[in-house]
């Protein structure tokens, strides 16, 4: 197993990465210092070859932002990193057919980070038992897949 992809699991890693990186990552933040950081592994733990991570950022008591890492130990993220900034910085930054904020591409762990997309998953809401509102989120779907 390749440990070097598990490094942004390491609390201590990851602290040093946000303080360091925190003006680029949250210019909006730049008088607030970050007093916790939250890692939870969201992958199983049977996964050995990928994660995902959910950092929860604490800006004081009540000011957080999330960020979510993914790294894989045989698939290059950088081609993902790539196209999710040229999307946000093409038209795909607001409305519905929003993608998340890329944030960073780490090259030495493999890590593509990027800001939490609001909204409801559309898995879960085709899943849900409203008919109607999978139907509606189906062709919102269609339409971001015909803009790009």
């Amino acid at each position: 197993m390749d440990k070097k992809i598990f490094k942004a699991l390491n609390a201590k890693y990851i602290q040093r990465l946000f303080d360091d990186k925190k003006l680029i990552y949250f210019p909006e933040q730049n008088d607030k210092k970050i007093t916790v950081i939250e890692i939870e592994k969201k992958s199983p733990d049977w996964q050995q070859e990928t994660y995902l991570a959910k950092y929860k950022i604490l800006f004081g008591k009540n000011d957080q932002k999330i960020v979510w890492g993914a790294s894989s130990k045989n698939e290059s993220k950088k081609n993902a990193w790539k196209m999710m900034r040229h999307l946000f910085h093409n038209g795909f930054d607001r409305g519905q057919a929003r993608v998340a904020r890329p944030l960073d591409f780490i090259d030495e762990i493999n890590l593509l980070l990027y800001e939490e997309a609001k909204g409801i998953p559309l898995t879960t809401i085709i899943r849900g038992k409203d008919i109607r509102k999978a139907e509606e989120s189906l062709k919102n779907a269609a339409k971001w897949l015909s803009r790009l």
